[in-house]
């Protein structure tokens, strides 16, 4: 009662407020008058502000973030009863999430709404963080509540648009905290959105999904290299900007996750699912940066994991995990950038005079030698380390 009711409501607010803004709606491009259209957003806003604020009320309330956590309870008895009504309560709400489809629908509205420009994602009046960086920290809070399905599909809207919402480069401390903080979440979709795959629901295709999420940590890495090719001669001796925060984000421990759970029976059927298309995603113009800025011991133990994945994976496998010879040629594809060592530049380093005209390899080339070595050696079949 507490969750369900006023669930129900918000998703039929979100539905019709996305009718509105579709392009065939009445708010929609072409479709309607510019006054109309503007209308169609202020409904969108206001629909998704009424969810971003129940569902902080809810959190509150359930999770003991509120004046309700500090109450003195006098005996056992009655804190173990409070405990399990608040349990009960979680679960309702859980229950009211699913079957409302609140979040399908509020993922729906989003991504309509950042359709339409800038301006209709703004932040709201007091706030410093535009809607889509709103809805990422409740998904934060929702994480253990809502059906798979509906989460991971908001997720996965939220990350991409707060993503374009992401400057080229930081030119302020909170634009780095920013960054830092999408990297985060990006990071613990990766590691943990294959679980939310579980729950198939709402015609959710598990193998899209789970390449939507490798390509919101791929493409930024890949994206790094000016024209596109990896020629490491000129690494920056220190990482650029989002390589470190995506060092110090959690990328390298879920890429470590999932890469040695692949094929062996240890992750789910989701998360499997997000393992093979990760690794068919592993190419050397995202690893690399990953592999010569990052600590040696896990850039070591990281390539000989990949060199190792199983290639027959669990029954229950929704998508068959790649074969060691394909994870090999990914160390190769390594070596062999070592071996056309250039003069590529990552996008936003700075060119030092260190590393022009320099006799020996840099240091970070000659992790990268290191590494790939290590590799080759346990892989075996690959040629010899430069």
């Amino acid at each position: 009662m507490l969750a369900a009711q006023p669930l129900h409501a918000l998703s039929q607010q979100l539905a019709a407020a996305a009718a509105a803004l579709e392009p065939c709606g009445g708010g929609g491009s072409g479709g309607g008058s510019t006054e109309a259209a503007a209308v169609a957003v202020e409904q969108g806003r206001t629909a998704l502000e009424r969810v971003l604020e129940n569902a902080v009320m809810f959190y509150s309330t359930l999770l003991g973030d509120s004046d309700v956590g500090d109450l003195e309870i006098p005996t056992p008895e009655l804190a173990a009863e409070v405990a399990a009504e608040r349990a009960a309560g979680v679960e309702e709400l859980a229950r009211g999430l699913a079957e409302s489809c609140v979040l399908e629908h509020a993922a729906r509205v989003l991504l309509l709404l950042q359709a339409r420009g800038p301006h209709a994602v703004r932040p709201r009046e007091a706030a410093d963080k535009t809607l889509a960086w709103e809805v990422l920290d409740l998904l934060d809070c929702l994480a253990g509540w809502s059906s798979g399905c509906s989460l991971l599909r908001l997720s996965l809207s939220a990350l991409q648009i707060a993503r374009q919402q992401l400057p080229a480069r930081d030119a302020s401390a909170r634009q780095s905290q920013r960054r830092e903080e999408w990297w985060r979440l990006a990071a613990g979709a990766l590691a943990y959105g294959g679980e939310l795959l579980q729950d198939e629901d709402y015609g959710t295709d598990p193998e899209a999904a789970a390449w939507e999420l490798c390509q919101l940590v791929t493409e930024p890495l890949i994206n790094l290299w000016s024209d596109g090719l990896p020629d490491l001669g000129a690494l920056p001796a220190e990482p650029p900007a989002e390589v470190a925060v995506a060092l110090t984000g959690g990328l390298p421990q879920a890429l470590m996750a999932l890469v040695c759970g692949n094929g062996t029976g240890a992750l789910s059927a989701g998360s499997q699912c997000v393992a093979s298309e990760l690794l068919a995603a592993c190419d050397v113009l995202f690893l690399t940066p990953l592999l010569a800025y990052s600590d040696p011991e896990w850039a070591a133990a990281f390539l000989a994991a990949l060199g190792s994945a199983q290639g027959d994976g669990p029954a229950q496998a929704q998508a068959p995990p790649p074969t060691a010879q394909q994870a090999a040629g990914v160390v190769g594809a390594v070596a062999e950038a070592l071996r056309r060592c250039g003069g590529a530049v990552l996008a936003g380093a700075e060119v030092g005079p260190s590393r022009v005209g320099a006799a020996e390899p840099a240091p970070l080339q000659q992790q990268l030698r290191r590494v790939v070595a290590r590799a080759e050696a346990q892989l075996g079949g690959l040629p010899p380390a430069p």
